[in-house]
């Protein structure tokens, strides 16, 4: 019986790499944006005034979030929304490692 021989290739794991941490700092960027934007003493709230509860401080995010979701699938062209998603995406990674990075720093003290 032959043995089975596996080729290993280095580029196809560091970009498989390179992709799950991108997913991860995409994944961690949007939770800590939406949860600074509906927290207690979130953005809403510092908008708004302290008058608004937690909940209508949510309903409020989802609705503007679902709103320029609509707005952008109707209003723009198909290569624009390509790039609006991509800078979307890359925007969203990029505030994860920022929220990353404050929080390792501000664990460190």
């Amino acid at each position: 019986m032959q043995g089975i021989r596996h080729k290993f290739d280095l580029p196809i794991l560091l970009q498989a790499i390179a992709g799950f941490v991108l997913l991860t700092l995409v994944m961690f960027g949007a939770a800590a944006t939406v949860y600074k934007l509906i927290a207690p003493g979130g953005w809403l709230t510092q908008f708004f005034g302290s008058g608004l509860t937690g909940i209508a401080a949510a309903l409020i995010g989802l609705l503007v979030i679902a709103g320029l979701a609509s707005l952008s699938r109707a209003w723009l062209a198909h290569l624009r929304r390509t790039f609006m998603a991509e800078l979307l995406v890359y925007s969203f990674a990029a505030a994860g490692f920022l929220y990353a990075l404050q929080l390792l720093v501000g664990a460190g003290e």
